[in-house]
């Protein structure tokens, strides 16, 4: 770093005015210098950033190369989304569930699955246990009841090393606020007075923000605190196109070298290597399913042909 330059990862952003987080833990308000809007580009949370000091201020000097970025929730340097269900109660939306893995996927998000209440119904939790490990995702399989299975959750985050970012997707009342304060204590504190202000009415929209974490072994972690991974559209990534979509469906790959057509579609039968697999057990039809429906939606509107 040069003189009088530091660096750190944005925490927040509200009213223009960033908080940003620096390796020792200080936290420093900065702006961003007004170049950066001719140069058609904004900081977000979750950036590595050059801060410059001047007199008793910073400013963000220069944003770091992202990993991915996101345009709704506006985050960037994901490394792992957390998508969640409930093996019933509610009954999961297979479509939605796979809409946004296959999303973070577009972005360069790794993402991982959880399957909460496997306590309500173990069959159901090993069925779909079984469907997304087939696909290739990291499964973990917890209970609502006693906490069982959070664990191992906890053993994946601490294992990726600190300073990484974590964040976890899923419908209402599927238990992810049960898994999250297991994980994160103090972040049900943080966040109660927001949920409690949303659920008034009081408050519409809300900023992402992520949580420090400092796990007894010493690494530090965050945690983005936003509602928007839960409603995550593909129009989230930039120049996604309906040909691209093939390609988040990681159980694919090993099968389109079979197809007959290099411009196979995978949506009629008929030398398709996917479609083949399909029927052999070897993809779960109803990730096929959810392909299927998302190459519809995505025909439809024209800019993602």
């Amino acid at each position: 770093m040069t003189e009088n330059k530091d660096y750190g990862t944005i925490i927040s952003c509200v009213g223009g005015l960033y908080t940003v987080r620096k390796p020792s833990g200080e936290r420093v308000r900065a702006r961003a210098r007004g170049a950066f809007r001719y140069e058609k580009s904004s900081p977000l949370a979750g950036d590595t950033v050059l801060l410059r000091k001047e007199k008793d201020s910073f400013m963000i000097d220069k944003i770091c190369e992202r990993r991915n970025s996101l345009v709704r929730p506006p985050l960037a340097n994901v490394d792992t989304l957390f998508v969640s269900f409930a093996a019933i109660d509610p009954v999961p939306n297979i479509l939605g569930i796979d809409k946004l893995l296959s999303v973070a996927a577009a972005a360069g998000i790794k993402t991982a699955v959880v399957i909460t209440k496997s306590d309500l119904s173990g069959d159901l939790a090993a069925k779909y246990e079984e469907i997304y490990k087939k696909a290739g995702y990291p499964v973990f399989v917890t209970s609502s009841r006693d906490g069982s299975g959070v664990e191992h959750v906890r053993e994946y985050i601490v294992g990726g090393g600190s300073g990484k970012i974590y964040a976890f997707a899923g419908a209402s009342g599927i238990g992810k606020s049960s898994i999250m304060n297991a994980l994160f204590p103090e972040l049900s504190l943080k966040t109660g007075e927001l949920s409690e202000k949303i659920s008034r009415g009081k408050q519409t929209t809300r900023t992402v923000e992520l949580f420090p974490f400092t796990f007894s072994e010493g690494e530090t972690v965050f945690v983005a605190d936003t509602p928007g991974f839960s409603m995550l559209e593909f129009s989230a990534v930039a120049g996604f196109r309906k040909k691209d979509l093939a390609a988040t469906f990681p159980e694919f790959a090993e099968h389109t070298a079979n197809c007959r057509w290099r411009d196979c579609t995978h949506t009629k039968d008929g030398d398709c290597g996917v479609i083949e697999a399909v029927k052999r057990g070897e993809i779960a039809k109803e990730r096929h399913e959810s392909f299927l429906l998302m190459y519809d939606e995505l025909s439809k509107i024209p800019e993602w042909k």
